[in-house]
């Protein structure tokens, strides 16, 4: 299994507080407006939705929330900020309204692997930016005692 990096730094760019943070914000507030639309959309269809589906959706929007907050703070690549927009915009919502719309009886499982599915997919952009954080207030360490010392 192949495990992507998603939030991954690169070797050799500068840090961030080399160059100062040029995270375009019209783009987070743009995000976080979509975010806020999906919330709408799955309180609005509350009813037609399975409670635990839509409260994982809800964590999703959380952590999405979450991932530009740091954006706004960091520089992410372009893929970092497709990935984020694409989950809010495309991709959970894209699945809610098929699920809305579908009388398959097997709707309900369905939604729940596809929301599982992005839950994890979630999860393993926040968890990169956590231990890519980590990476560098570590290498920072390192560089400072290098230097003081």
């Amino acid at each position: 299994m192949v495990r992507r990096r998603w939030f991954g730094r690169r070797r050799g760019v500068p840090s961030a507080v080399a160059t100062p943070a040029t995270t375009d914000l019209t783009f987070v507030d743009r995000v976080r407006a979509q975010v806020g639309e999906l919330r709408s959309l799955v309180k609005r269809n509350g009813q037609e939705i399975p409670v635990h589906e839509t409260l994982v959706v809800l964590r999703i929007c959380d952590q999405l929330d979450e991932l530009l907050t740091h954006m706004a703070r960091s520089c992410p690549s372009v893929q970092e900020q497709i990935s984020v927009e694409f989950m809010a915009a495309d991709y959970v919502p894209d699945t809610i309204d098929a699920y809305l719309i579908s009388h398959d009886p097997g709707r309900d499982a369905s939604l729940s692997q596809q929301v599982a599915l992005m839950w994890r997919e979630v999860r393993s952009m926040i968890d990169a930016v956590y231990r890519d954080d980590d990476a560098a207030l570590s290498t920072n360490q390192a560089f400072l005692e290098r230097k003081f010392r």
